[in-house]
């Protein structure tokens, strides 16, 4: 029989003052606890025998034992420390404090850690003293690859058990899964360019990350929590993976290696590789890498029969007939997203597109679809470097052999796609309905003021912590003296752009109300 977990006389979270924590279990049980936050056993964990006095930052992990039962599950609680000159912290925005108990998160293996979520109900005030949204042991590592040079680093978490494996939780009314992240925007001083180029991606009526802006606390040790934690504004993210609420296909299982289940469902992506991976080259070198299934996961039958389909479709569209409606490109490509995706990387410009961070996924007996968007904290003019602060020209066309970085496979499949004058009337009809809504300058413009009321407070804590306005960071090439002026350079160079792509569009068709 297994016994029940120990029972703590005060639930974690946030306090003030110093207090004595009581464990109970069944009578005849003994209960080992640890302080270091590894599983108790009766060989390495503290014999419980007197309260355990809370005087700093502690995780606490008990587990009863007795004999003739198995030993109960460990429970863990985590207790923040709140220093004096934070508690009276207050946030319009939820708060996240990571606790890295004296092991250093690094871009390596993933590091046992802790996490607190203190939300603020709706709208209310958020204090650091008072109700946790969740408190949770996670596996945690630095992300990025060119972000890894700034100061204020990007986290990426999984939510675990008390047995270290993965746990589905909702974080801020999101919905629950176990795989995070907390995206630093540093370069990006208006805070916000990800979180525009997200809820655009998820008006197009296809799944996008959502977003939530928190401010955090990185905790090192077992100290008080104090103000020199306070780590800025930061944005937790949905990463891309299966889920019936992300990427909803048909999660391919190791079992899956004849049709039509080996059809789907799979992610890959135009990005840098993982150490270790070697990624799929299609016949005319366009190097891609298996999301999901990972690398490692996928079986040599699916990773052929990913690679055939690539295979076939690129052959098909730079074939003679690469039109035909029945044999050519769009028997194997969901042309709608193709068209979603270029006219948003475009029209924010984002300087990585089509070669970095580009994702696509295939379902089962379906095409394959462009998307979802990623990592766009280089558009609306962030860049000093082929052309991207110029609110004029196509981005696509900068892109060539020596600057594609991974290639220029992608660009070169929309190079050809618009050789085909029924998928230029598509694209072209497909902007200006964009444009009366989602893509409209009204629209737009009040989204960004909207991020901006919403992060109104937070930003003047960031820019305190990090004090980089008026100062070049790479790879910036407006500077701007003030929070309000960097918003307003990026909303004038917004609706820039959008006239200037409404110039290369041809007459609007008429659309009826």
């Amino acid at each position: 029989e297994l016994l029940p977990p120990p029972q703590f006389s005060r639930e974690g979270g946030p306090y003030t003052e110093s207090f004595q924590l009581t464990l109970e279990s069944e009578p005849g049980s003994m209960i080992y606890y640890t302080l270091n936050g590894q599983i108790p056993t009766s060989s390495s964990g503290i014999l419980y025998t007197t309260p355990i006095n809370i005087s700093s930052t502690d995780i606490v992990r008990a587990r009863a034992y007795k004999q003739g039962y198995m030993p109960s599950e460990p429970k863990t609680m985590i207790y923040s420390r709140i220093g004096s000159n934070v508690q009276g912290f207050k946030s319009n925005l939820p708060v996240v404090i990571l606790h890295q108990f004296n092991t250093a998160i690094t871009p390596g293996a993933r590091t046992p850690a802790a996490a607190v979520f203190i939300d603020n109900n709706q709208g209310d005030t958020t204090h650091l003293i008072g109700e946790i949204a969740l408190q949770s042991r996670i596996l945690a590592n630095i992300r990025g690859s060119s972000a890894q040079s700034f100061p204020k680093k990007m986290y990426g978490f999984h939510l675990v058990n008390e047995f270290d494996q993965d746990k589905d939780e909702s974080l801020f009314e999101m919905p629950a899964d176990n795989n995070w992240i907390l995206y630093a925007p540093y370069s990006d001083k208006s805070l916000m360019r990800n979180a525009i180029a997200y809820t655009l991606g998820a008006g197009f009526g296809k799944w996008a990350p959502r977003v939530r802006f928190v401010e955090l606390f990185l905790h090192s040790g077992n100290g008080q929590v104090t103000n020199y934690h306070y780590h800025g504004v930061y944005v937790l993210v949905e990463r891309i993976k299966w889920g019936e609420d992300r990427v909803n296909i048909t999660k391919l299982k190791p079992g899956d290696n004849l049709e039509p289940e080996i059809s789907g469902g799979y992610i890959i992506k135009v990005d840098r590789l993982n150490d270790g991976e070697y990624g799929m080259t299609t016949n005319m070198g366009t190097l891609m890498a298996y999301v999901r299934p990972s690398e490692a996961d996928a079986t040599p039958a699916q990773k052929s029969w990913i690679l055939n389909y690539m295979n076939d479709f690129e052959s098909t569209l730079y074939s003679q007939n690469f039109t035909d409606p029945q044999t050519g490109y769009q028997a194997y490509i969901d042309v709608e997203s193709f068209i979603d995706h270029f006219l948003i990387t475009e029209l924010l410009k984002e300087i990585d597109g089509y070669r970095l961070s580009n994702f696509m996924y295939k379902d089962r007996n379906k095409k394959l679809v462009m998307g979802p968007v990623w990592d766009f904290n280089l558009s609306l003019g962030n860049a000093n470097y082929m052309g991207g602060w110029q609110p004029q020209g196509w981005y696509y066309t900068q892109l060539n052999a020596s600057n594609c970085y991974i290639n220029c496979g992608v660009r070169d499949w929309y190079v050809r796609l618009m050789q085909d004058p029924v998928y230029m009337q598509k694209m072209r009809y497909r902007w200006w309905q964009l444009r009366q809504n989602l893509f409209s300058n009204q629209n737009l413009s009040n989204m960004i003021w909207q991020f901006s009321d919403l992060l109104s407070e937070a930003q003047v804590r960031n820019f305190t912590r990090w004090p980089i306005l008026g100062q070049y960071v790479w790879p910036n090439w407006y500077i701007a003296p003030t929070y309000q002026a960097e918003l307003n350079w990026m909303n004038n160079w917004l609706m820039t752009r959008l006239a200037w792509i409404d110039s290369q569009m041809g007459e609007p068709p008429v659309f009826m109300d």
